[in-house]
C-alpha cells in the first residue's frame, strides 16, 4: 500500500488538513502492523530455531522503528519504503492459509492494477510457488516477499515523483508571486519617480519599461512550467523528474532573457512598432513560449 494520493484542495488550510491526514494514515497504518507483528511473534512456535540474527519478527520490528523515526522527522516517502520492507519481512510469519490468500490478492492486484514488465514479472515470480519442483517453506515466502517487493517499489517510485512534482509546483508558484509584487511595485514607483527613471535609458526604451518586460516574461515562464506540470505523464522515470527539477529552476531567466530579445526587437522596429501595452504582452508571450523569440532571432539572422 503507498502514501495517501494527490488533493485537489490547493488553499493553504487545505494543504494543512491533506498533510496532517496523511500524516495520521502513515501513523495508523505503522501502529497496525506493529499490533499484527505483536501477535504474530506471540503466537509462534517456541520450539522452532529461529534463523541467523534473530526471528523474521526482529527484522520486522527493525523497519518499523524506523518508519516511526522517518515519520517523526516529516520523512513520509522513506516512512513508506521502511513500512513496506517491515510488511515484507511479516510475510516470513504467515501461517498457510494467510501465505495463499496473500498470493491470490497479489495475482489479482498484479492484473488489474499494473501493467508492462512489473506485472508480468510478478505472476511469473508467484507462478514460481506451485511449478515443479516446489520450493520450501522458506523459498516460497522469499519469493512472495520479492513480488511485494516489485508491487510496493511501483507505489513508492509513483508517490516520489508525485513529490517533486509537487515540490516543483510550490517553487514556481513562489517565484511567480515575486514577480508579480515586483512587478506591481514597479508600476507604482514609476509614477512616484518619473523624472528619475525616464532618464535611464537604453537606446529608445526607457530602463524600467525594459525591466518591467523582463519580469513578464519570467512570469510567463512560471505560468507555463505551472501548466505544463499538471499534463505531466506517469511514464516518466524517477531520473528524469529528478533532471526536470534543473529545468524548472531555469525556466523564469529563460522567460526573462526571451523577454528581453523580444523587447529589444519590438522596441527598435525591427519587426513591428507596438505601443508600451502591447510591448509587455509580447513579453509575456515570449516568456510563456520561448520559440516566439527564438523564431523571431531565426528570421532576422537570415
Amino acid at each position: 500500500m503507498g502514501a495517501d494520493g494527490m488533493s485537489t484542495d490547493v488553499s493553504f488550510w487545505g494543504s494543512l488538513r491533506v498533510g496532517r491526514a496523511k500524516r495520521e494514515r502513515l501513523l495508523a497504518e505503522i501502529a497496525m502492523t506493529a499490533e499484527r507483528v505483536a501477535k504474530r511473534r506471540a503466537a509462534a512456535n517456541p520450539l522452532a530455531q529461529p534463523a541467523p540474527g534473530g526471528g523474521w519478527w526482529v527484522h520486522a520490528e527493525h523497519f518499523l522503528q524506523l518508519a516511526r523515526d522517518k515519520a517523526a522527522h516529516r520523512e513520509p516517502d522513506a516512512a513508506w519504503k521502511h513500512l513496506h520492507e517491515a510488511r515484507r519481512q511479516e510475510v516470513f510469519g504467515y501461517a498457510a492459509s494467510e501465505l495463499a490468500a496473500t498470493v491470490t490478492a497479489l495475482r489479482y492486484e498484479a492484473s488489474e492494477k499494473l501493467s508492462g514488465w512489473r506485472r508480468d514479472a510478478i505472476i511469473k515470480t508467484l507462478d514460481q510457488l506451485n511449478a515443479p519442483p516446489p520450493a520450501d517453506d522458506d523459498g516460497r515466502r522469499c519469493l512472495l516477499a520479492f513480488a511485494m517487493h516489485l508491487r510496493d517499489e511501483r507505489n513508492d517510485d509513483g508517490y516520489f515523483k508525485l513529490s517533486l512534482i509537487k515540490g516543483q509546483i510550490l517553487l514556481l508558484v513562489w517565484v511567480l508571486a515575486a514577480l508579480l509584487l515586483a512587478f506591481v511595485a514597479l508600476a507604482f514607483a514609476t509614477p512616484l519617480f518619473p523624472d528619475r527613471l525616464a532618464g535611464i535609458r537604453l537606446g529608445n526604451i526607457a530602463s524600467w519599461s525594459l525591466a518591467a518586460g523582463m519580469i513578464l516574461g519570467a512570469a510567463g515562464a512560471c505560468f507555463s512550467g505551472l501548466i505544463s506540470l499538471t499534463g505531466v505523464s506517469a511514464a516518466v522515470s524517477v531520473p528524469e523528474r529528478i533532471a526536470s527539477t534543473s529545468v524548472t529552476m531555469a525556466r523564469p531567466l529563460i522567460g526573462a532573457a526571451s523577454a528581453l530579445a523580444a523587447v529589444l526587437l519590438l522596441s527598435a522596429g525591427l519587426l513591428a512598432a507596438l505601443s508600451e501595452q502591447a510591448l509587455y504582452a509580447a513579453a509575456f508571450a515570449a516568456g510563456f513560449s520561448e520559440r516566439l523569440a527564438i523564431g523571431a532571432l531565426d528570421k532576422l539572422s537570415k
